[in-house]
């Protein structure tokens, strides 16, 4: 082990996944401000002439806008 690492710095993935899971389940009715930016910036789209191929989910929070994108824009993978 490199000594610039010590043991306590080491994550526990499997802990933090669990973690992450089980706030998840009430993140959307926590997170009231993102999902009203969310809503903002989808409702803005109507002004834009967009037709993307393809609807990329970086992984940022539960997915409640990638389903929104993924409603309006039926025809991308």
């Amino acid at each position: 082990m490199n000594a610039l690492v010590s043991e306590k710095a080491l994550v526990d993935t499997y802990s933090t996944q669990r973690a992450f899971d089980r706030a998840a389940q009430r993140y959307d009715e926590a997170a009231r401000l993102q999902r009203d930016v969310a809503d903002r910036l989808l409702g803005r789209l109507s002004y834009i002439d967009l037709t993307p191929q393809t609807i990329l989910d970086l992984g940022a929070g539960t997915g409640y806008p990638t389903a929104k994108l993924m409603q309006r824009f039926a025809q991308s993978n």
